[in-house]
This record gives C-alpha cells, sequence and structure tokens, in this order.
C-alpha cells in the first residue's frame, strides 16, 4: 500500500512537472519583433469631425484593403508595412512605408522615422499575442487626437 502510494504521488509529480507551461520572458523588443502586426481596432479621442459626420471608431471608417495591411518591426531596427491580400489596385506595391524604429530607454515607447515622419508610440499594452499603442494625429491644423490601436498576430 505505501509503495503504491510513493508510485501515485511521484506519477502526480511528474504529471504536474511536464503540465505546466514554461513561462517565457520576452523582452519588450522580442514581444514587438516577434512577427508581424495586423490592426484590429482603432478609435479617435476626441472624435474627429469630418464632412461626413463625427468620427470615433477609426476602425470602422477605415477602406478593407487597409484592414489586412502587416506591419513588421524588425530587430534590426527597420520596420515595413505591406499590403496584405486585399489592395486599392492590383499594380500596388507589396510594401508601401520602410522607415526605421527605436524603444525608449524606459520601453514605454517606441518612435518610427519614414522620410520626414517622425511618430512617437506610448506602448498601453503589450503581449505574445497583441499591442495596443496611442499616438497624436492632427486631422486638420487646428485640433490634435489620440489615436488609439490594437493590433494582434494574423
Amino acid at each position: 500500500m505505501k509503495n503504491t502510494k510513493n508510485i501515485l504521488l511521484v506519477s502526480a509529480f511528474i504529471l504536474l512537472l511536464f503540465s505546466c507551461k514554461k513561462d517565457e520572458n520576452y523582452s519588450t523588443t522580442d514581444l514587438l519583433t516577434r512577427q508581424p502586426w495586423i490592426l484590429t481596432a482603432s478609435t479617435y479621442n476626441p472624435p474627429v469631425e469630418t464632412p461626413y459626420g463625427t468620427v470615433v471608431d477609426r476602425y470602422a471608417d477605415m477602406p478593407d484593403f487597409y484592414k489586412d495591411d502587416l506591419w513588421v518591426l524588425n530587430p534590426s531596427g527597420t520596420y515595413s508595412k505591406n499590403e496584405g491580400a486585399s489592395k486599392y489596385s492590383p499594380n500596388d506595391v507589396d510594401v508601401w512605408e520602410m522607415g526605421v524604429w527605436e524603444l525608449s530607454q524606459d520601453e514605454q515607447y517606441f518612435y518610427t522615422w519614414f522620410l520626414f515622419d517622425y511618430t512617437e508610440y506610448k506602448i498601453l499594452n503589450l503581449s505574445e499575442s497583441e499591442m495596443q499603442v496611442s499616438y497624436l494625429f492632427m486631422y486638420d491644423t487646428i485640433s490634435v487626437h489620440t489615436i488609439t490601436d490594437t493590433y494582434r498576430h494574423p
């Protein structure tokens, strides 16, 4: 009886040991650069006033051909924005933006540069499967809006 109890205890321990998922400790750079990102949600705050009405849900207002674009952040410090399966025109290039990016020392922000465009992204949430960032946007020359974007891996 004692032998059976010991065997059950050892078996339970081994089962528990191998069934526990290893806790991965990825760096912020690792999480940002592991896989491409695809936009799944986007909002304006405050809402944007357009000639067509007030827009809060930026994602719902986007044409479908933007919604499957991929954002690839490379560990080398470069990035690209790539057309997904759908394009505005079949002749459009596959890569429509290339630039450089850098993570802040405190890892709360990352910055992108493309030609004369510089954007500071505040990292709101970052996990193995999701990234949420916010950044400032000027719809017109007067008002400043915060855009909050949520991404996932395709």
